[in-house]
Parts: structure tokens; C-alpha cells; sequence
């Protein structure tokens, strides 16, 4: 497992902060206060700088994902400057971002339309409803402020996506929203399933406690829908392997500067202020043998101590993580991708 030659796109959270307290997310406690150990910083755009026009010049870089476990990409008060230098840096880029569009004015919206209207990008908008339920999931987000937005990016060129997490309280909207979103102009309607079912739904604040139901989502498919043309994006070639973020050419980089192979074992560090023992890196059982635990490999994964490229070539992806993955010693792996 070669991941400097391999990873063809970077997913990159370049701040902890978020205007949403979505129940289940990993930043807050059902929706309501942020975890305690919560680290709320950006990302030096001068680090991004650097990845960007020094570390990865040489390679095959070809999309960006902007994404957050934690963070919403427009809460960075330099958002739009990050996209900026990575299309400067990476001129045949293509960027993808995963929002939930509440924050910021029309304005910057619309600035930011116009300076993608020519290339090969998507927004994907998370809309979880329409006037009267969206917020239910997406809180301290509205429904007429993030189609302001949406419509405003459309207007001055901007291609968005509309994605709708279905809960039992708005199955029932699921196809007017399709045609709204074909009305404002979106590119894609897509419709997915929660990933977060259950317990980890039930909302309790100072304010407000209630439960979101997923009983019945499984009976509606996922679709992605076209709605109208795009500009037309060569497909990442996958590989056949077990490893989902390597079969998908990808790494992922956090606010802080670390470099993990994957937003999975990413998050299991947001509530770790013991890395030694909430750490992902351990056996999977003691009935392996011998086989020694992983060392948690700490700054060794650190952006602003080493470059991309040495990382990736480090002892940790070189040997350490390869064996782990094929040896299925890790837990989080075993959870999400092995299971």
C-alpha cells in the first residue's frame, strides 16, 4: 500500500467551528453543548499554502473535498481563500464541498458562484426538509436561509447539489423537495439514508428534548438525480481493495494540521484527550498473537512538523498501517469497512 502514489484526492476540515447543532454529531452532546475537549480553531491558511503549491506540485492531485466531522467549511473565516490557492496551486482541480449552508450573506454566496461558474466543482447542500421540518435535524439552521444561499450561488453560476437526509417526520416531503430543487436550478437531487439511526437522534438541550425516528427509512432507496447538465469531471479510478479511503484515493487531513488515511479513524480522535487509551490504534482482540500493539503515531502525522510526502512514506503508512488493515487489527476499520 503505496499511499503517496496512490491518493488522487485530498479531504480536508479546515475548521472546528459550525453553526449547526445537528443531534448525533460528533461535536456536541444531543445537540446541545460542545463536547468538552472540543478544540475550536482554523486551519493557518499559510499550512494550506504550503500543501497546496509545495507538497503536492509534483503529484496527481485531482480533486479536493472539502468535508467536516466537526466544522463546516464557511465558518473559516478565509473559506473562500483556501479554494482560491488550491485551484491556483492544482489549475485542473476539481472541488466538492458538503455544507449545511446556513452561514454567510447572499453576497458571499454569490461571490463565490461567480468565481466557480468555470470550474469543475459541486456544493452539496444539506436540506433535511422544507420550511417545517428541516430544522428539526439541522439545528440553529433554517430552511429560508439556506435556499437563500443556494440560490444565490446558482444564480451567479455555481453548481449545487441538494441532499436530503431522510428521518420518518419528512418522508412524506421527499418529492416536493425534488421538484424545488429542480426549480432553484440544482445540478443533483440526491436522497440518502441517516448513518447515525437509533439512540444517538434523541435531542436533549436546556430548552428542548424529543427523538428523531428512523424506523422507516429503509423502505425509501438512495438516489442520486441528475437535474440538468454539468461540466463534465474524469472519474477517480478506484482500486480493489478492502481499505475504503485507499480504494477511493483518498487521505484526510484535520483542522489541526494531522494527517490521517481516513475521516473513520479521523474522528475517533475528537474526543481523544488520551490518545493512549481512547486511541484507535490497538488490537482488535488479545487473541491475536503475535502481533505487537500499534504505536499511536502523534506528531509523526503532523503537517506542520513534516510534508505531506514524508508522511505518507513514514514507518506509520509504510509498514504499520498496512499490516494493521491487512491483519484487521484495527477496530474502527473493522466497524465501517470490514464489517
Amino acid at each position: 500500500m503505496n499511499w503517496l502514489t496512490n491518493f488522487r484526492c485530498i479531504k480536508v476540515e479546515i475548521t472546528s467551528h459550525c453553526n449547526a447543532k445537528c443531534p448525533g454529531c460528533t461535536r456536541n452532546i444531543t445537540g446541545g453543548k460542545n463536547i468538552s475537549n472540543l478544540d475550536l480553531s482554523h486551519m493557518p491558511f499559510e499550512l494550506w499554502q504550503r500543501i497546496m503549491h509545495e507538497d503536492t506540485k509534483d503529484l496527481n492531485l485531482q480533486e479536493v473535498l472539502f468535508d467536516g466531522n466537526v466544522g463546516d467549511l464557511l465558518m473559516h473565516p478565509r473559506a473562500l481563500d483556501f479554494i482560491k490557492t488550491t485551484v491556483e496551486a492544482h489549475p485542473k482541480i476539481h472541488i466538492q464541498v458538503n455544507t449545511n449552508g446556513g452561514a454567510r450573506t447572499e453576497q458571499f454566496w454569490t461571490e463565490l458562484g461567480n468565481y466557480l461558474k468555470d470550474i469543475p466543482h459541486k456544493f452539496n447542500f444539506a436540506i433535511d426538509g422544507l420550511e417545517d421540518t428541516h430544522h428539526i435535524h439541522r439545528r440553529s439552521t433554517t430552511y429560508d436561509v439556506v435556499v437563500r444561499n443556494m440560490k444565490a450561488f446558482i444564480d451567479a453560476g455555481g453548481q449545487a447539489s441538494w441532499v436530503y437526509t431522510l428521518f420518518d417526520h419528512n418522508i412524506h416531503q421527499q418529492e416536493e423537495a425534488e421538484a424545488r430543487a429542480g426549480e432553484l436550478g440544482c445540478h443533483w437531487f440526491q436522497v440518502r439514508h441517516s448513518c447515525i439511526p437509533g439512540e444517538d437522534l434523541y435531542t436533549k438541550t436546556d430548552t428542548e428534548e424529543y427523538a428523531i425516528s428512523t424506523d422507516n427509512i429503509y423502505d425509501y432507496d438512495e438516489k442520486l438525480e441528475l437535474k440538468k447538465g454539468i461540466i463534465k469531471v474524469d472519474p477517480i479510478e478506484f482500486n480493489n481493495h478492502s481499505c475504503s479511503a485507499f480504494n477511493e484515493r483518498q487521505i484526510q487531513i484535520d483542522f489541526r494540521g494531522m494527517l490521517w488515511p481516513c475521516s473513520y479513524i479521523y474522528a475517533t480522535e475528537v474526543y481523544n484527550d488520551k490518545p493512549l487509551s481512547v486511541s484507535p490504534f490497538y488490537r482488535k482482540t488479545d487473541k491475536i498473537e503475535d502481533q505487537p500493539e500499534m504505536e499511536h503515531p502523534r506528531n509523526k502525522l503532523n503537517l506542520h512538523k513534516h510534508t505531506l510526502p514524508e508522511i505518507l512514506t513514514n514507518d506509520f503508512f509504510a509498514n504499520q498501517l498496512p499490516s494493521a488493515i491487512e491483519n484487521k487489527r484495527l477496530n474502527v476499520c473493522n466497524k465501517w469497512c470490514f464489517n
